[in-house]
């Protein structure tokens, strides 16, 4: 049963906006969303002024990093939810894959934690992928 959220006014907020759920991955779009400007706003904010050392300290590539770490543990947990219930057009999981994958290119690939190390991601989404193959063939 999911449960119902609501916003501060009392109102209660719609599905997409209450948090993850196996009925859409809207949620997953969104979260990319918030964690580009969070990162967009440490890079330019506080990195100019905390590094005053740069080689010891770069705000934006730990902020991208520690956000990684976090939002892969949660979307390969919900994508091996979604694998078995199959609820969302495959359409919606291919442009969620599209949509990490530039969020990897963009924001991770570079950091030397993942500089020389082949993604993890892609492996998640091939239940979706041959899903939108059989469908498309």
């Amino acid at each position: 049963m999911q449960r119902q959220f609501e916003g501060p006014d009392g109102v209660q907020l719609p599905p997409e906006q209450q948090g993850p759920n196996n009925d859409s991955v809207v949620f997953w779009h969104n979260m990319i969303a918030l964690m580009v400007s969070v990162i967009d706003e440490d890079r330019k904010t506080y990195t100019q002024v905390m590094n005053q050392f740069p080689q010891e300290l770069n705000v934006g590539k730990l902020s991208a990093a520690t956000i990684w770490e976090l939002y892969k543990t949660d979307l390969q947990l919900a994508l091996e939810d979604h694998a078995q219930l199959k609820r969302c057009k495959s359409s919606d999981y291919m442009n969620l894959y599209f949509k990490v994958k530039w969020f990897y290119g963009t924001y991770v690939g570079d950091l030397p934690t993942y500089a020389n190390s082949i993604p993890e991601f892609p492996a998640w989404f091939i239940p979706f992928v041959m899903q939108w193959l059989n469908e498309n063939d």
